[in-house]
């Protein structure tokens, strides 16, 4: 990295070009923000967003500036050439890979301003943003429907997230993933045609009580009284469980651990079962060895001193493999400290309460012969359905 890296993109003259238009210009963290007085925009709507390499950010912001300074439209964009490396880097959320500029725009200007600015960045390199669909291929020009403004909901574990609402006011999410979700409710403004998502669950998928969905439970083979219990018989899935997965991991981790290496990403994504159902870890990006030690964490599966900036300890990677594990046997990500009032050492009971008392019972030989679960009230045991 050079100097250069840190040098603003909008440069002085720039600043006073974007003054001289009736603008205001500040810089917020990463971004430099501008926005016309008085601009009344929706909370929700079609966003733009161009996409540029380090090499290609300033070259890019000097292109659309004079477009974005003609229409009466929010925009910002990626504030130095580092905030661009960083931005497009594998540590960065997949949602926000090659978003130079971003661009918020009045209902009725959306379609001729994305196509002008396709227009006038034909030719020009930029990654594609997984989370967007492109407007055409030789223009690192993106859009999707998303909020405008914070707009949060409930997602149903406890923690809070980005939202959009439909016309009928109900909730769906909001934030940028790995992939383009298109609006079921608006057609695509460009192409004219109503999105068909794929069902929600395959044909042959059982929903009980209209809420749990049945995508992989024993077969049941009888039902019996013995005495004064009940027995479940079912067949044998698999000769594998969680008890097998955890001490795979464990040896994994302490085999790790002995090179001197700390993982500090331990998470669902980062474990891969072999053939066999062997366990590997993969994606040392962030891990730490020899006085080299990236910054970073994910939330949910990283320990609160590691939020925290703290010197890296084994026992973070300790409590990644238990946050990890309670995904395996819950599938449920552990709640984010940085969007619950929840303390530190309350996350992981927080989500087991909402799981109820039910234990699964555990697999047995082939068929399988046990007391059922006591039932209680709230959701059933995780390892049977997924709400």
């Amino acid at each position: 990295m050079t100097d250069q890296d840190d040098a603003g993109v909008c440069t002085p003259e720039q600043r006073e070009r974007i003054r001289r238009a009736g603008r205001f210009v500040a810089d917020r963290g990463p971004w430099t923000d501008v926005l016309p007085p008085d601009l009344d925009l929706p909370p929700q709507g079609w966003k733009i967003h161009v996409s540029a390499r380090p090499e290609t950010l300033a070259p890019t912001a000097e292109r659309v500036l004079p477009l974005l300074l003609r229409t009466p439209c929010r925009f910002k964009f990626a504030r130095t050439a580092r905030v661009m490396r960083e931005l497009n880097s594998s540590t960065n959320r997949p949602g926000g890979v090659g978003k130079a500029v971003t661009v918020y725009p009045r209902p009725g200007d959306f379609p001729a301003l994305a196509e002008k600015l396709a227009a006038e960045l034909v030719g020009m390199e930029g990654p594609r943003s997984p989370s967007d669909r492109r407007l055409r291929p030789d223009a690192p020009v993106h859009y999707r429907y998303a909020p405008f403004s914070p707009l949060y909901g409930d997602n149903g574990q406890g923690d809070f997230h980005l939202v959009v609402r439909d016309t009928w006011g109900r909730e769906h999410p909001g934030a940028a993933t790995g992939r383009y979700t298109a609006p079921a409710w608006l057609p695509d403004p460009f192409t004219g045609e109503m999105v068909r998502h794929a069902p929600a669950h395959p044909a042959a998928a059982v929903l009980l009580g209209g809420r749990y969905l049945v995508p992989g439970v024993p077969r049941v083979l009888d039902h019996f009284r013995h005495g004064s219990d009940e027995f479940l018989v079912t067949d044998r899935v698999g000769p594998r469980d969680l008890g097998a997965l955890a001490r795979g991991l464990l040896r994994v981790l302490d085999a790790v651990h002995e090179r001197g290496v700390l993982v500090r990403d331990l998470g669902p994504s980062n474990v891969v079962l072999a053939e066999d159902g062997t366990p590997c870890l993969v994606d040392f990006e962030i891990s730490h060895l020899d006085g080299h030690r990236p910054h970073g964490w994910t939330p949910g599966y990283s320990s609160p001193e590691q939020e925290r900036g703290e010197p890296a300890r084994a026992e973070d990677d300790l409590y990644s493999l238990g946050a990890t594990l309670l995904y395996a046997v819950t599938g449920i990500d552990p709640p984010a400290r940085s969007t619950r009032g929840v303390p530190d050492d309350g996350r992981a009971r927080t989500v087991l309460a909402a799981l109820g008392t039910a234990a699964p019972p555990r697999p047995g030989p082939s068929p399988a012969c046990s007391p059922p679960a006591p039932r209680t009230a709230g959701r059933p045991p995780a390892s049977y359905a997924r709400a």
